[in-house]
């Protein structure tokens, strides 16, 4: 028997979603990954050129572990979570 500790795709938030989730603004998130506003608007849209350290601040910023986390393409986690359902 293999158990594995997969989180669900459709319990993942996107870096967008979390911020709201924090009444925040992009430019708050900005300062914290020390990226410029327009660099950390393209984030949310694709976070996958994260640096590791920068994971670990969202991470650590958030409380929420990386695993939570969707990193990549806004996109292709609507498109993951519709081809589960």
């Amino acid at each position: 028997m293999v158990i594995t500790n997969k989180v669900p795709i459709e319990l993942k938030f996107t870096l967008s979603a979390l911020r709201h989730r924090s009444g925040l603004k992009q430019s708050d998130l900005a300062s914290l990954l020390k990226v410029n506003l327009e660099t950390y608007r393209k984030l949310e849209k694709d976070s996958a050129d994260l640096s590791v350290k920068q994971i670990d601040m969202i991470e650590e910023f958030y409380r929420v572990p990386r695993d939570y986390i969707f990193f990549g393409r806004d996109t292709d986690l609507i498109g993951k979570i519709n081809k589960e359902a």
